[in-house]
């Protein structure tokens, strides 16, 4: 489900400089010793499913066999277990993953190794809006669409965006300092939030990316840079206002990177920032899954756990939900809320600007857009127009991916054009206009948003946003995945 915003108003696109720092995921490699006994049907390329699209439950015969297998030993294992740990077995039952049972001796033995599981696969459960059986149910819709090359957004027309949704800023102009001094008066109702779960290994770089070194002559770490960018305003603030001023810092980490994070703060005395204005919120996971059936995936390494991945930066909307954070600082008197992102040293370039234009527009929601080469393989903003039988809707202004814009391009038989920005070239997709440039300007990820109506929308959504998934297949057929996928979710969304 979307965020829904009641009162949203228009929304600003401020263009600082270009920068190539763009957001990329990261994976994290696995170099561990076997615990509780090699998973006997782990992941491997092998595809039991049959054609997804057609019947995503795993029906093959090599499936089947599996689920029946599990399902008989289960069933030798039941009497050593707890109530709540025989209903979780259950459900898993019901979600269709027999097969995670397979290798379980009997009742007596192995007994604290199926506990430790099935309090793994409860707290999965727990953690997922509508439980296991709706995670299955979702993965298998969308992993069905994904075999079928179904694009989300089809059926929808990109646009350029409507000229009077934009801000066009230019840091060196008196514009851009006006917008600051807009921003600034504004800035003491301001809080930042940094989803960073993820490790610098695809960089060369064996801890978290925000102990990167953002420059070579100091080596100065990303996490300092913006810690310092954040102590600086406060000390502006301070001597404005002529008291303390203190903006929260949240911080949404992982399995991978939390306790990382905690021992980075702590070791440098939290980089001038107060330990109480920091907060660390640790997002949960989802199961991995084998094929478009949605099965479940045991870990490799260890045959009583199941393996698990990030859900996505998307989760930091319903960690601020859940946590009470949102809620306690709009009690507290923020107004303002800056999502950023752990990829550029940019965002600090124009926050304040961008803050400024969303005070003086009375914005809901604002984009921090940059330039964009044509192709680049960086998110765009757009609008979308669909046609209906009772004429067109328009959605002003969305966040599209950057793999996602050129089918709805070559779909809609054109550039694109329209809204403020003029044609996006005449059939020739996602090409440059006479600026050097596309038309469609690159999403940042730098998203301020007006507090109270974003707290309102959690507390009416849940902090729930659209799903995804991306499998990498190993087959044309599109039915069997090189490696484990899961869902996942943007904060974009």
């Amino acid at each position: 489900m979307c965020i829904r915003w009641p009162t949203i108003a228009l929304v600003a696109l401020t263009y600082p400089t270009g920068t190539d720092n763009l957001p990329r995921r990261v994976r994290k490699k696995e170099n561990r010793q076997p615990k509780g006994g090699v998973a006997q049907n782990s992941f491997s390329r092998t595809c039991h499913c049959d054609t997804p699209h057609k019947a995503p439950a795993a029906t093959s015969p090599a499936a089947s066999s599996s689920a029946s297998a599990g399902a008989e030993a289960l069933e030798a294992a039941r009497p050593g277990l707890s109530s709540r740990h025989a209903a979780v077995a259950e459900l898993l039952l019901e979600c269709g993953q027999a097969h995670l049972f397979v290798s379980w001796p009997p009742a007596g033995e192995a007994e604290p190794d199926k506990a430790r599981f099935l309090e793994q696969c409860h707290g999965l459960d727990q953690r997922y809006p509508g439980g296991l059986r709706a995670y299955v149910a979702n993965a298998r819709r969308l992993l069905a669409e994904s075999a079928a090359a179904v694009n989300p957004l089809a059926g929808w027309r990109p646009t350029v965006p409507a000229a009077e949704l934009e801000t066009k800023l230019y840091p060196v102009d008196s514009e851009f300092r006006r917008f600051e001094e807009i921003g600034l008066s504004e800035a003491a109702g301001l809080c930042f939030v940094l989803p960073a779960g993820g490790l610098g290994e695809r960089l060369g770089f064996s801890g978290i990316k925000l102990a990167l070194p953002c420059e070579i002559a100091t080596g100065t770490p990303l996490l300092q840079l913006y810690a310092a960018h954040i102590c600086a305003l406060q000390h502006l603030l301070a001597e404005r206002l002529g008291r303390v001023v203190r903006l929260p810092f949240l911080i949404m980490t992982s399995a991978d990177t939390h306790a990382k994070t905690e021992l980075f703060l702590a070791s440098h005395d939290h980089f001038g920032l107060a330990a109480e204005q920091v907060t660390l919120l640790q997002q949960s996971t989802v199961p991995a899954l084998a094929d478009a059936a949605g099965t479940f995936v045991l870990d490799p390494l260890d045959a009583y756990s199941l393996l698990t991945k990030p859900h996505g930066h998307g989760d930091v909307h319903s960690l601020l939900h859940t946590s009470g954070v949102a809620s306690r600082w709009l009690r507290e008197g923020r107004r303002w809320v800056y999502l950023l992102q752990d990829s550029s040293t940019n965002y600090f370039a124009t926050h304040l600007a961008a803050l400024g234009v969303s005070a003086s527009r009375g914005l809901g929601v604002n984009f921090v857009a940059m330039p964009r080469r044509a192709r680049m393989a960086l998110g765009v903003l757009c609008s979308l127009q669909r046609e209906r039988g009772d004429g067109s809707l328009t959605l002003p202004l969305l966040p599209v991916e950057y793999n996602q814009l050129e089918p709805l391009l070559a779909a809609a038989g054109g550039g694109g054009g329209g809204g403020g920005g003029g044609g996006g070239g005449g059939g020739g997709g996602d090409v440059n206009s006479g600026s050097g440039y596309s038309v469609y300007p690159g999403n940042t990820n730098g998203i301020l948003l007006s507090l109270p109506e974003y707290e309102a929308a959690l507390r009416g959504s849940g902090g729930a946003v659209r799903e995804f998934v991306n499998p990498k297949y190993a087959d044309a057929e599109r039915r069997c995945f090189r490696r484990p996928a899961r869902l996942e979710c943007m904060m974009q969304e």
